[in-house]
């Protein structure tokens, strides 16, 4: 992630290539932008590409249970959901399945089904599959004796009370199968390939606040406490951050003279900025 307000996003690719003439291998490193990247449009890789005899387990209280052709399937009761996936004889990955009647019936009662989901996402690897579309249950004419209001403001609170177990509206049974097998295959391929922990640790660092929170404001008030003289004008400000428009650092100046950061001198083109003594370097605020 570059410092930069557009275009920030980077690859690096790393590359080993034995040599032509002697033993031994050598290593190529190259930078790819985010404008390259558009351009060449290198092939995806996908994690979905793990064995195909997946050893999957079925609840015995599923009546009419999805069907994985090709794969290791039994019947057992489990503690919780209607589908785990099995490697290494331990559970990897669960899946509750909901019809739209299930979860019709569910959102009658939410004390019941927010304890359900609880011991859910529990698991680590734990999804809620629904054999419908979201907008079925705003829809007056199906979600009977429900209302669209109450539906809407229920299914607001799945993310809210349970945010590690992610909700996916499949829209049929058919999709609901195949999404809940793509589903498992990649976690199967996940266990087996040792590169993939570092690919999500990489991108568990997009999250940082001090990359994504802030943006282009948090640069500039990061910038003026330890680059800027104790006394500046704005024309100065404005030759360090060309990129950034006239109004935007405007509302960082305003924000920081309210936060008492700084202190406005004068006014117009002659107006300078004059930086606490109570604002150390590296003070910027959040």
């Amino acid at each position: 992630m570059l410092n930069r307000p557009t275009r920030k996003r980077c690859d690096f690719l790393f590359l080993k290539k034995r040599y032509k003439h002697k033993e031994g291998e050598y290593e190529q490193i190259f930078w790819q932008t985010q404008t390259g990247m558009k351009q060449r449009r290198p092939r995806a890789r996908f994690t979905a590409y793990g064995p195909a005899a997946l050893h999957i387990i079925i609840d015995t209280r599923e009546r009419y249970p999805w069907r994985f052709a090709g794969c290791k399937v039994e019947r057992s009761l489990l503690r919780v959901g209607d589908y785990a996936l099995l490697i290494e004889g331990e559970i990897a990955a669960v899946v509750e399945r909901k019809t739209f009647a299930n979860l019709l019936r569910d959102l009658t009662d939410l004390r019941i089904l927010h304890q359900r989901l609880g011991e859910l996402a529990a698991y680590p690897r734990a999804v809620l599959v629904i054999e419908a579309d979201c907008a079925d249950f705003l829809n007056p004419e199906k979600n009977k004796p429900l209302s669209a209001t109450y539906c809407a403001r229920s299914l607001a609170e799945l993310p809210l009370l349970h945010p590690q177990l992610p909700v996916v509206f499949a829209g049929t049974r058919k999709l609901a199968n195949k999404w809940t097998r793509a589903f498992f295959t990649a976690v199967s391929s996940y266990s087996v390939d040792r590169s993939l922990p570092q690919v999500r640790e990489v991108a568990a660092s997009y999250g940082q606040p001090a990359l994504v929170r802030g943006g282009t404001d948090l640069r500039v008030r990061r910038a003026i406490p330890d680059e800027f003289p104790p006394e500046f004008s704005f024309q100065m400000l404005r030759n360090n951050f060309p990129e950034v428009s006239n109004s935007r650092l405007h509302r960082v100046l305003h924000q920081m003279r309210n936060h008492g950061e700084l202190e406005c001198h004068s006014r117009g083109r002659a107006a300078r900025r004059v930086k606490s003594i109570d604002t150390p370097p590296g003070s910027g605020s959040l």
